[in-house]
């Protein structure tokens, strides 16, 4: 039994999990995917990221110090591999921040099954029952899909496929 279980780790889900842990809950989050939700994986983070490196290129391509700044280009494939990098090391901390405010995390899908209750099915696994005094569902965002257009993740993509190209 626990005081808060909190299913979805986006920003919405973290950050109550947090303000649960810090009033002395004992607190579970339930996360199907990556901690950060979408903002940090697919999202925010991963745009960011890019707009800084085309920012960079178009500052150097503007300089009127540096030669040969006209033939600049960007390599898709190192960008993508620091977005990867600064989301895999952003996912880390946030792990962290969970360990150190006592939050047990666990991946799997989240079900609520009765009042107070629920369970986690882990990916290829069997479902845990839990109980909660209290439950938040913050079950984030995923991309829209249009049913008359195929989404093939190449000529037609979502952000999941855009912001994680080669």
């Amino acid at each position: 039994m626990v005081d808060l279980a909190v299913v979805g780790g986006g920003p919405g889900g973290y950050v109550a999990a947090i303000c649960g842990a810090r009033e002395g809950l004992k607190t579970l989050l339930v996360e199907k995917d990556a901690l950060g939700g979408t903002c940090l994986n697919r999202g925010c983070i991963p745009t960011k990221c890019f707009v800084h490196d085309t920012k960079l290129l178009h500052s150097a391509r503007s300089s009127s110090v540096l030669k040969g700044a006209g033939s600049l280009s960007l390599d898709v494939a190192k960008m993508t591999a620091r977005k990867r990098g600064v989301v895999k090391t952003m996912v880390g901390g946030l792990g962290s921040i969970m360990k150190s405010h006592g939050i047990e995390v666990v991946q799997g899908t989240g079900e609520l099954t009765a009042p107070g209750k629920g369970s986690v099915t882990p990916a290829g696994g069997a479902a845990k029952e839990f109980q909660a005094k209290h439950v938040i569902l913050s079950m984030g965002s995923r991309p829209s899909l249009l049913p008359f257009i195929q989404t093939d993740g190449k000529l037609v993509q979502t952000t999941d496929h855009a912001l994680d190209t080669e």
